[in-house]
């Protein structure tokens, strides 16, 4: 199993959490999501044999930025 650690830029509420996860649950061979609201970051577990551009692909479309934390 892989992780993958993100910032996502624009998270103000609790909605906002709600949408990020929902959004990221939504692509095949995420197993787990943990999204932290006040620090901006976003620990995904899972299988991601296509990257992490669907992710980000995925977190963009709800009107956030995510860049991958090295």
């Amino acid at each position: 199993m892989a992780a993958v650690q993100l910032s996502v830029g624009g998270m103000t509420c609790g909605n906002c959490v709600k949408h990020v996860d929902h959004a990221i649950r939504a692509i095949s061979g995420v197993e787990d999501v943990q999204v932290d609201l006040a620090s901006g970051k976003v620990s995904i577990k899972g299988e991601f044999p296509q990257g992490v551009e669907p992710i980000i692909a995925a977190i963009v479309e709800e009107g956030y930025s995510a860049t991958v934390i090295a």
